[in-house]
């Protein structure tokens, strides 16, 4: 595929996904009140789970700890050994252009 056409199926699609997702962000709001009453129900019974159809709803409680870049540095015994934990990724991303 060339630039071109590549720059062509985007521009042709686009359009056309963002309108599926405006369709799949109403189906989400409602879904996301269906699941919430669902949860509801599971802390009003005292139950640990529920089976709806092929899903499997259970609530579960986990403790985490957070911490900053700082406070990491700080229990380390030599602070310049940070680099040690530090992961570089590269992630493409794509920004609408807002025309004015």
């Amino acid at each position: 595929m060339s630039i071109d056409e590549a720059k062509e199926t985007f521009l042709r699609l686009r359009p056309e996904i963002d309108a599926l997702k405006a369709q799949i962000k109403e189906k989400r709001k409602e879904l996301k009140s269906a699941c919430s009453t669902i949860y509801d129900h599971l802390r009003e019974q005292g139950l640990e789970s529920i089976q709806v159809g092929g899903h499997l709803f259970s609530l579960k409680t986990t403790t985490r700890i957070k911490f900053t870049k700082e406070d990491f540095q700080a229990l380390l015994p030599n602070p310049d050994d940070i680099s040690n934990y530090q992961v570089t990724e590269e992630k493409g991303s794509i920004k609408r252009v807002r025309r004015s």
